[in-house]
């Protein structure tokens, strides 16, 4: 049977490792074809290589001159947790003439209990050889959020375009060892 909150969940050692809140560790998977010849295997895609810093070029994000020549969002999926709070996962892509931006974000709310944030951002500068990946993940108990100066009020976090604004003021939590925060793949060849 359900539980009567997220709080009173508890989970026996027979029940599958299922994480009902959706959240996902998923940073994206970047797939190359080469124009490979003969019959031998193809060569294994790059790695992403960790970097100790953003190599995202922000001032091409910004340049207000450049148009943005395409942009998109496109929402994977959504749950409302059994009106529990919401969980949603989306993916914006923005094309301008010097660059491609793409931004994956997950949001997790939990009524009365955490929000959490994941965000993957991908960029290109056209012309380079390397493609650059950002990872962050935040995350805030409910009874923390006030303290933090952000609202307590359900009905402020359900708006998803006032939750995407207000994400970027929650506390930063640590990456699994295996995901680096700031990470790039040559193109080269591919």
């Amino acid at each position: 049977g359900r539980a009567a909150s997220p709080r009173d969940a508890i989970r026996t050692s027979d029940e599958l490792d299922f994480d009902w809140s959706f959240s996902t560790p998923f940073a994206g998977s970047v797939f190359f074809t080469s124009p490979h010849c003969g019959d031998g295997p193809s060569p294994p895609p790059p790695a992403w290589r960790a970097r100790p810093t953003s190599s995202i070029d922000t001032s091409l994000l910004a340049d207000t001159t450049a148009p943005i020549l395409y942009y998109d969002q496109v929402l994977l999926y959504e749950d409302d947790l059994h009106d529990w709070g919401d969980a949603r996962l989306s993916v914006r892509v923005r094309v301008m003439p010097r660059c491609v931006f793409v931004l994956q974000r997950f949001v997790l709310r939990v009524d009365k209990v955490l929000i959490r944030a994941r965000d993957v951002r991908y960029f290109h500068a056209f012309g380079e050889s390397e493609l650059h990946r950002d990872v962050r993940w935040r995350e805030a108990k409910w009874r923390d959020l006030g303290g933090r100066g952000l609202p307590t009020n359900v009905k402020e976090w359900a708006e998803t375009g006032r939750a995407d604004a207000l994400v970027g003021k929650l506390p930063d939590v640590d990456l699994p060892k295996e995901l680096p925060q700031f990470s790039s793949l040559q193109l080269n060849g591919f």
